[in-house]
């Protein structure tokens, strides 16, 4: 499940002493040594959106001429089930709208060109992020992506069914069709600092909501299908997608701590769909911690934890997700779901 990180910058100065950045990366030696950093998938929707309140020094007021940014970032993720993914990623930082209030001096335009290269895929994101207003965001986007399997259980593209027994089989070839995702939605976004100004004082908050539509060129009506090694449960058609965010920023090496909360739901409808629960929400709750190593050099680690849907059949592990039966009594659980981080080289 997108996607913008919130993140907060901690200058080094040129002069300042050694010995600050070798704790910090000492720090960072024993945290890897414990086995406590891993990465986050770009897939899933926690990529999209911790970052649309970074702690920038303020801009000054509007001026004529004002230059477009060009910002560009390299990041590697990896998780323990295991996952790893490289993102190349363009952004531009395109003034619009802009006022002398505090409501609307940081208004700008941004779109990004991003690249995704994983072990069993390849996706292209073009995304265009519009702030109106401090407070609002509107984001739209397309993904258009293929990919290739390596063997069971790392499937990066192809029709999941049933045998004739009811258990999953997988027709996947290599490039067998093209996957696209559109996608629109809306932000609003609130730091208790425009409130209390101070360096101590930044509770940020903010919520994202999406409808999209997904779509793969080989699947036909009604089938299901994979795409970069998910649960294969995706079908043709529209989906919601929403994200609760709640963080503290600090300024310091440990600059941001938060939780986050995801909801993907299903928007397309069979008669059947409540006897596996294909009706219910999908969660994934994520506690996570945003180090700032240098000027153009962060790590975010990440715990997850998912909802898991509940069924009645003993071995409903082994079987086709559609020829499960939930529970009536108990649908929905949660249960750990991966360690994961992001390491982020802004250049």
């Amino acid at each position: 499940m997108k996607t913008p990180r919130t993140y907060i910058y901690l200058s080094f100065k040129r002069k300042s002493s050694i010995l600050p950045v070798a704790a910090k990366l000492i720090f960072i030696v024993m945290l890897l040594s414990t086995g406590t950093l891993f990465a986050i998938n770009n897939d899933m929707p926690f990529d999209d959106s911790v970052a649309q309140v970074k702690n920038k020094p303020p801009p000054l007021p509007p001026q004529e001429g004002e230059k477009i940014k060009a910002i560009r970032y390299l990041s590697v993720s990896a998780t323990t089930i295991p996952e790893v993914m490289l993102s190349l990623t363009h952004e531009w930082d395109v003034p619009v709208l802009r006022g002398n209030t505090p409501f609307t001096k940081d208004n700008n335009i941004k779109p990004l060109l991003r690249f995704d290269f994983m072990p069993v895929g390849i996706d292209i994101t073009a995304e265009a992020t519009l702030t109106p207003i401090a407070f609002l965001q509107v984001i739209a986007g397309l993904k258009i992506g293929s990919g290739w399997s390596l063997g069971k259980g790392y499937w990066g593209i192809g029709i999941s069914s049933a045998d004739e027994r009811g258990r999953l089989i997988v027709d996947s070839h290599p490039f067998s069709g093209i996957i696209t995702k559109q996608w629109l939605g809306g932000a609003l976004q609130a730091d208790l600092a425009a409130l209390i100004p101070g360096k101590w004082t930044h509770i940020v908050f903010r919520t994202y909501h999406e409808i999209g539509n997904t779509w793969f060129s080989a699947a036909k009506m009604n089938e299901s299908w994979y795409h970069a090694n998910d649960e294969g449960e995706n079908r043709n058609g529209f989906t919601y997608l929403g994200s609760y965010l709640l963080g503290y920023r600090m300024p310091i090496f440990l600059n941001t701590i938060g939780f986050r909360a995801d909801v993907n739901t299903y928007l397309y409808d069979l008669a059947q769909d409540t006897l596996w629960g294909d009706d219910l929400p999908r969660w994934i709750f994520s506690v996570f911690a945003n180090f700032d190593i240098f000027d153009s050099f962060e790590v975010t680690a990440v715990c997850q934890f998912w909802s898991q849907r509940n069924y009645t059949d003993p071995s409903w592990q082994s079987l086709y997700y559609r020829n499960r039966h939930i529970d009536p009594n108990n649908k929905l659980s949660a249960s750990f779901y991966r360690l994961a981080c992001i390491i982020t080289w802004h250049f």
